[in-house]
C-alpha cells in the first residue's frame, strides 16, 4: 500500500491510497469523525476499479487524526480476530 500527500494545508490534509479498499477507507473516516475538532471527514473513490480512495479530513491536527484513525481501526480488528479465535 502507498499514500500519495494530495494537499496539506494548516487544517486541512488529502491523501490517495494506492492498493486500499473502500471499506478501509470509510472506517478510518469513521473514526476520524470521533474526534472533537473535525469539520470535515471524508473517503472518495474515483473508480470501484482502481482501489485509490482519497481520505480528506479538516481539522486542527488532521494528519494527527487520522493516524489515530488507523489506530482505532487495527484495535478493533485485533479484537474481532480474538473474538472469532475463541468461536
Amino acid at each position: 500500500m502507498e499514500a500519495e500527500v494530495l494537499s496539506k494545508e494548516k487544517g486541512s490534509f488529502s491523501v490517495r491510497f494506492s492498493g486500499m479498499d473502500e471499506s478501509l477507507a470509510r472506517l478510518a473516516v469513521e473514526e476520524v469523525w470521533q474526534e472533537k475538532d473535525v469539520k470535515i471527514a471524508s473517503a472518495v473513490l474515483d473508480h470501484p476499479l482502481t482501489a485509490k480512495p482519497v481520505i480528506s479530513i479538516k481539522s486542527s491536527g488532521a494528519k494527527e487524526n487520522l493516524e489515530s484513525a488507523f489506530k482505532a481501526v487495527e484495535e478493533k480488528a485485533e479484537a474481532a480476530i480474538k473474538a472469532a479465535k475463541a468461536i
